[in-house]
């Protein structure tokens, strides 16, 4: 069941080959309140008190890098939590034989750093890479599934398999001759931004460093 994960408003961003209006129409047929918009009035519609936006667009070729990133600073923009949910295909290299449009994967660029600049927001990418091969009835109720009940940031679906990208920690030995000494004195270049904050403030904290940062 779809249950609560679909509370509240859903803006869906159009796409030209009738996945993401075939989505509208299972939506609504739940009883979900879903409003429309086109990849470009999107950015504007993101104040409509949406609790999450699903972007079917990036299935369009050629893909426009310019209109997410319009959209991601929309969202930015508003003061309340949103989840963004970007249906995608050509993106995922997951069997390694499937086409890798570079354009669109460049689009998970700004997906990942607007969490990041924007706490209370969380972004999703779902591929579906091969899906004008699969049945359209059977694609809907995937996405409805997949968008109400999963949370990874990436999913890619291949042939009815659900893939997740994970990431595994591991330990880096210290290397004796990085080149940093106590109490020296370093400018960070772009450190105004979230990775020049964390390497002032390890600066800082275990070397004893002076720091100056420059945008």
């Amino acid at each position: 069941a779809v249950g609560d994960a679909w509370a509240g408003r859903t803006l869906v961003v159009l796409d030209r080959h009738g996945v993401a209006e075939r989505l509208v129409t299972a939506l609504r047929a739940e009883g979900r309140d879903v409003v429309v918009a086109s990849g470009t009035d999107a950015p504007a519609l993101v104040a409509v008190e949406a609790a999450r936006i699903i972007d079917c667009s990036t299935l369009d070729a050629p893909p426009d890098l310019h209109r997410m990133f319009d959209l991601c600073r929309a969202i930015a923009g508003v003061a309340r939590d949103l989840e963004l949910v970007v249906v995608t295909d050509d993106v995922e290299d997951v069997t390694g034989s499937e086409p890798i449009d570079a354009g669109k994967a460049a689009m998970a660029g700004p997906l990942m750093v607007l969490p990041q600049e924007r706490p209370g927001v969380t972004c999703r990418t779902v591929d579906i890479t091969g899906w004008r091969s699969e049945n359209a009835a059977t694609l809907t109720q995937l996405l409805v599934g997949e968008i109400g009940g999963g949370s990874e940031r990436a999913v890619a679906w291949r042939h009815g398999h659900r893939w997740i990208r994970s990431f595994n920690a591991v330990t880096v030995p210290a290397h004796p001759s990085v080149p940093l000494r106590q109490g020296g004195s370093y400018l960070i270049t772009g450190g105004l931004g979230g990775v020049g904050l964390i390497l002032a403030e390890h600066l800082t904290s275990t070397y004893g460093a002076k720091v100056a940062l420059v945008a």
